[in-house]
């Protein structure tokens, strides 16, 4: 894919700058920092659902606390739309 940005002068001149320091051309440091920054996304979402898959995990294999569940119905029977009035 290519694609061009306007960059700030600030920002051209810091982002040469990196490059130069890290001897590539502006081009490819532009490149490798968008990949880094997708990579960084994607490795949070990952740890983000790992965290609501063990939060899910717990849920299902841990017993209810007795005192938060008191009052609540033991189950719970699914809604039809004949019983539901619209007004």
């Amino acid at each position: 894919m290519s694609l061009s940005i306007e960059l700030s002068p600030e920002a051209e001149h810091q982002s040469r700058a990196e490059a130069a320091r890290e001897g590539l051309p502006p081009e490819e440091f532009a490149r490798t920092a968008i990949e880094e920054k997708l990579a960084a996304v994607a490795a949070a979402q990952v740890e983000r659902n790992q965290g609501l898959i063990e939060l899910l995990r717990q849920w299902r294999e841990e017993p209810p606390d007795p005192e938060e569940a008191e009052g609540y119905p033991s189950s719970i029977s699914p809604l039809s739309l004949r019983e539901v009035s619209v007004e």
